[in-house]
């Protein structure tokens, strides 16, 4: 009712709607959605129950004469549910940005070029933004896994890009029942979830101890854990190995004037592949990957100063305005709001942007270039350089140098050429046994 035949036809209009102080009841209010014009031209074609074409919308109708006839008690409930949901949209800011919007869910996997976007949610406001953090989830998986298409037999991507959904301190959103749910089949249309939490115990709070979430995950990496539990739960996940153990015994006589026995036993005995002790001492530099299938991987955090992609990207500065995709055209009562492909400026906007980020790029990789080719030519012939000078000009922010993993060596650090490996086999996941195939880890 409020998108046909009222000003604001947004979440922030069906706010105001609901408290309007015309109302002198909930009665009057849907006796008002019951009786108003929705196509005053009869454009839409809609039937009434006579088999007529009506101005009213038939659904809204039928919902708005099913409130009036329910119980007073019964109507004020659902009429104070409704608001009590809905009361975030009153805050202006809230409001105002959710009045309309420049791109549509389905666009940021299927435009013409690749979209990023950031839902970003300040500390002190998450709590309160939880409504509206879970409708810009839940769309974003309803719209992009719905449609799923065949040819010849074979799976037809809908997409023109796959997605990934980074949620990052996923625990502070809340219960979101979507992403329990979407954990099974959003593979299949091309979007994959990255989750972060600090503690497996945060999503076991939230969604209860019978939650699929870390067992939907294909891939799992953790690092060391705070809590003895956590641990526990990941010695038993790693599985058991079996190590050989000497048992030694002496013997001799009473008085001690004979020479004694040794006599030596070994046995055979199971073990956890790594114990809830060796977890809780896990180094910073550390991680253990459990992935689908394989035995779990011990491996080395890749840290972005380490690598000059990650650096040169650092310096690219944010943009002053976000893209715009589409621009909504002016429309009248009753009308649709069709979203129009954006003009010829916005897209020479976009490309400038683009060059104005290849440049940057390409300034700060010469930069790191000839300042490591100095440092190179520097060192004394026949000598290796220095790994830590190298992180060390890679990281002026880093005022020092963490220690090594007491369970990796030195030379766990990657090279130049591992690294540029790894990046062009990582760029499809489907060789992930090739990239394991790699030295990365030691």
């Amino acid at each position: 009712h409020v998108v046909y035949a009222e000003p604001k036809g947004s979440l922030q209009g069906i706010a105001e709607f609901l408290g309007d102080p015309r109302w002198s009841d909930d009665r009057q209010m849907y006796t008002e959605m019951m009786n108003a014009e929705h196509d005053p031209e009869r454009k839409m074609g809609w039937l009434n129950t006579s088999g007529e074409i009506t101005k009213i919308h038939p659904i809204i109708a039928n919902v708005a004469k099913t409130m009036l006839n329910k119980e007073d008690k019964d109507r004020s409930g659902v009429l104070s549910t409704a608001k009590s949901l809905l009361s975030l949209y009153l805050d202006p800011l809230v409001g105002t940005n959710t009045n309309k919007s420049d791109f549509l869910m389905k666009d940021l996997m299927t435009s013409a070029k690749p979209v990023s976007a950031y839902l970003t949610i300040k500390e002190k406001d998450i709590d309160r933004m939880v409504p509206l953090s879970r409708l810009f989830f839940a769309l974003f998986v309803r719209r992009n896994a719905s449609d799923m298409k065949f040819e010849n037999g074979d799976f037809k991507a809908s997409y023109t890009f796959p997605m990934l959904m980074l949620i990052d301190e996923m625990p502070l959103l809340k219960k979101l029942p979507i992403l329990q749910e979407a954990m099974g089949y959003v593979a299949g249309y091309g979007i994959r979830m990255f989750l972060l939490a600090q503690d497996i115990t945060q999503i076991e709070e939230i969604y209860g101890d019978k939650q699929s979430i870390d067992s939907g995950a294909s891939t799992r990496i953790v690092f060391a854990p705070n809590k003895i539990e956590t641990a526990e739960k990941l010695a038993r996940m790693t599985g058991k190995t079996t190590i050989t153990e000497e048992k030694v015994s002496h013997s001799r006589d009473i008085v001690g004037l004979k020479a004694g026995s040794v006599s030596v036993n070994t046995e055979k005995i199971s073990r956890d592949l790594m114990t809830a002790d060796e977890f809780l001492v896990l180094h910073d530099h550390d991680m253990v990957i459990f992935s689908k299938g394989q035995p779990p991987i011990y491996g080395r955090k890749s840290f972005y100063y380490e690598n000059p992609e990650m650096v040169a990207r650092t310096r690219i500065a944010p943009p002053e305005q976000s893209d715009c995709l589409r621009v909504i055209p002016a429309f009248k009562h009753g009308e649709s709001a069709p979203l129009s492909p954006s003009v010829s400026s916005q897209e020479i906007a976009d490309e400038k942007i683009e060059q104005q980020i290849a440049t940057q790029l390409s300034s700060d990789r010469e930069d790191l270039r000839s300042r490591i080719n100095a440092m190179l030519n520097s060192d004394h012939e026949g000598e290796t350089t220095n790994s830590d000078s190298l992180i060390s000009l890679l990281a002026p922010v880093a005022a020092t140098k963490k220690s090594f993993s007491k369970y990796s060596a030195k030379s766990s650090v990657l090279t130049a050429e591992e690294r540029q490996t790894i990046n062009e086999k990582t760029s499809d996941i489907t060789l992930l046994d090739e990239v394991l195939a790699l030295n990365a880890f030691d």
